[in-house]
């Protein structure tokens, strides 16, 4: 199409979307060809939206303090994923497509260990 936007990579970072850095992410092994993709579903609290704790949990702002006894209970993990899309169409990038980020936990796709490294 006409005047269509081509995506814009750096650096493995999509230049049209807001850029938040996680720092739960690992260098892919070397060689790694990305060969799956991961969709989760997710709202924090359950099915409570808008409140931008997902941004929160990927960049590990979840803590003690939190009001509610299930975000409280999310402190100290360390997860993240490559993007995050919102209800309204914002697209959110935690980390490089370079790199893993920590998303898939232990995990085995077609008979391979370790999703994070390859998705």
């Amino acid at each position: 199409m006409q005047g269509e936007q081509k995506p814009v990579w750096k650096d493995g970072w999509l230049q049209q979307c807001i850029h938040v850095p996680s720092p739960n992410f690992s260098r892919r092994p070397a060689q790694t060809e990305v060969s799956l993709v991961v969709l989760h579903n997710i709202s924090l609290p359950p099915f409570e939206y808008g409140q931008q704790a997902v941004q929160r949990l990927f960049t590990n702002q979840i803590g003690a303090a939190e009001p509610d006894d299930f975000m409280r209970s999310l402190t100290g993990l360390r997860v993240s994923s490559h993007f995050l899309l919102e209800r309204d169409g914002t697209i959110i990038q935690f980390v490089s497509c370079d790199d893993a980020a920590f998303h898939a936990g232990i995990s085995r796709f077609n008979s391979k260990d370790g999703c994070n490294a390859f998705s």
